[in-house]
């Protein structure tokens, strides 16, 4: 059963990063999770349920460094979400995940060992599951009670940290109650597992983590449950969060706001939008991205995609592409092409290449740059 339970966590994570890599790549943090969780259930499954030696020397070792990972990661989930910002925001954030860093470091030695010795230590786990202690006193920087209670102290740490983002952003108009009614069930789903489990744990200590099947079957438990409840928790609650995030329009419906209104709160956006790109001419940052837009415009990112979408009726990178393409003809009709290379107009325009530059001018154009400016000189 955990082993289907494991597999149905990791068709979960496949169906959010497919439904929402590009429209919402937050997601792709909640994903990773779902992922890491099917990975420790497998770990256990190939431990006690079946004593298969190459998976097991497969997942034992190799994976400890991302136990460590999960509650950055919510982090920046709802960080992302509720703040309307980028994943990541600056190299600070490379920061969380030094636990995770520190324990690659001590797992080097082990990574090192050839598969072979790494099946003989599988089949003597698999004799004597006793032995699992043993090899994690080996490859830990701490004693084994620490390493492995520090792992639910540090998730609840993060627990804590993602409560408080909701306390302050959940006023904000920018986040719908849809959302909002989402990220607390979320929260609050993992911070009960995450109490069951650190229960788990201390059995553990309390057996001064020697073997003991009945703490082997709380962990079973409590990884079966997480592993059940997750994909029966979005598809019977929040089905929009799997398959991707509510239209505008089913938005508006929950706000019991009519259509006429939502048809025109997104024209305004959308002139807002185009009001910003031109001002602040942010069209010549080689870098421009929805999410920048959202963040100036203090807006979710849907909605700015939405307007893009359904209103300007033109993809972003084709509406990018436009702007720069008029900044670069405006430069070449100032004779600009006699201090700068076309190159050097091409980057000047925003453009991160010769290629892209040539590509975008030529499907707006109908010619290449060189062509226009023969074809002016012509004229």
């Amino acid at each position: 059963m955990l082993l289907i339970l494991s597999i149905l966590l990791l068709l979960v994570s496949a169906i959010l990063v497919g439904y929402n890599w590009r429209s919402h790549p937050p997601t792709i943090l909640i994903a990773s999770i779902f992922v890491i969780y099917a990975l420790y259930s497998l770990l256990y499954y190939f431990t006690i349920d079946t004593k298969n030696d190459f998976w097991y020397a497969v997942l034992f070792g190799h994976l400890t460094p991302f136990w460590y990972a999960p509650g950055a990661l919510l982090y920046f989930y709802y960080r992302s979400m509720l703040c309307n910002t980028r994943i990541f925001t600056s190299w600070k954030d490379g920061l969380h995940f030094i636990p995770s860093l520190l324990q690659i470091y001590v797992m080097l030695p082990y990574y090192g060992i050839p598969f072979d010795q790494k099946l003989k230590i599988a089949h003597l786990i698999h004799e004597n599951p006793d032995l699992i202690y043993q090899y994690a006193k080996i490859y830990t920087m701490y004693s084994v009670a620490f390493d492995f209670a520090a792992r639910p102290i540090l998730f609840a740490a993060y627990i804590i940290a993602c409560l408080g983002l909701l306390y302050k952003y959940s006023h904000s108009s920018n986040n719908h109650r849809y959302t909002l009614r989402w990220l607390r069930g979320f929260l609050l789903l993992l911070f009960l597992e995450n109490i069951v489990y650190s229960i788990a744990i201390y059995q553990l200590v309390i057996h001064s983590f020697g073997f003991s099947y009945e703490v082997v079957q709380l962990m079973h438990k409590i990884t079966g449950a997480a592993l059940f409840v997750v994909p029966i928790f979005l598809l019977c609650f929040f089905p929009q969060i799997l398959y991707g995030n509510l239209k505008p329009s089913q938005i508006a419906k929950k706000l019991q706001v009519t259509r006429t209104q939502e048809v025109s709160s997104f024209y305004d956006l959308s002139e807002r939008i185009q009001k910003y790109v031109l001002d602040e001419q942010v069209f010549l940052n080689p870098d421009l991205e929805i999410s920048d837009i959202s963040f100036a415009l203090k807006v979710p990112r849907h909605h700015i995609a939405y307007c893009f979408t359904n209103v300007l009726k033109r993809k972003f990178t084709s509406y990018k592409n436009k702007l720069r393409v008029d900044y670069a003809i405006n430069l070449l009709e100032k004779g600009e092409s006699q201090m700068t290379s076309i190159d050097g107009i091409g980057a000047k325009s925003g453009f991160k290449s010769r290629s892209s530059f040539y590509e975008a001018f030529k499907v707006e154009t109908g010619m290449t740059p060189n062509q226009f400016l023969k074809n002016r000189s012509a004229n």
